[in-house]
């Protein structure tokens, strides 16, 4: 579960990575510095980009789909045409610093609703997991309680009273 969780977040900053070479692409031309936007092109890496953070999406849909994260977290796949627009809309104003700079701020703030949504939801299913786990316990001692009340031999009531005993806080 986690190692899953932990890809989609790979897939995210990966993505977010190669969307910075691209907006750095004209400063890193002037410095000779050889990253991937300045070999491969603006364009490509910004392909790759926008292929890495739809990977992301369709990633985080499946694990929301197989139950390996919180299936409430599956609606946020709303979120990708939205990412998917601004990017095609940066794409058509040229890739310039400026657009890419404001997808970027677009983009980090969708991730940082996916983030708030995966902490409640994971949260909210632990919270949830407790208080069944100690819903389940405390049916169990009162069940058990009412077949110890029952019991008609000394012994087997004397180990029931230490059963459901409840511990006293040591001073």
């Amino acid at each position: 579960r986690g190692l899953a969780i932990a890809a989609f977040f790979a897939l995210t900053f990966a993505a977010g990575h190669l969307a910075q070479e691209v907006r750095d692409h004209q400063g890193d031309v002037l410095n000779a510095i050889r990253t991937n936007a300045v070999i491969f092109g603006q364009r490509r890496i910004f392909a790759a980009s926008l292929a890495l953070f739809t990977l992301a999406y369709a990633l985080l849909f499946l694990l929301a789909l197989q139950g390996t994260i919180p299936r409430s977290l599956a609606a946020l796949v709303v979120l990708y045409p939205l990412h998917l627009r601004w990017s095609l809309k940066t794409l058509a104003e040229g890739l310039t610093y400026a657009s890419i700079h404001r997808l970027q701020a677009r983009y980090r703030a969708l991730y940082a609703i996916i983030g708030l949504a995966m902490v409640a939801a994971l949260y909210g299913a632990q919270s949830t997991a407790m208080t069944s786990a100690a819903e389940v316990a405390t049916a169990a001692r009162r069940s058990h309680r009412s077949n110890c009340s029952t019991s008609v031999q000394p012994r087997i009531f004397s180990r029931c009273a230490e059963l459901t005993a409840i511990p006293r806080a040591s001073k």
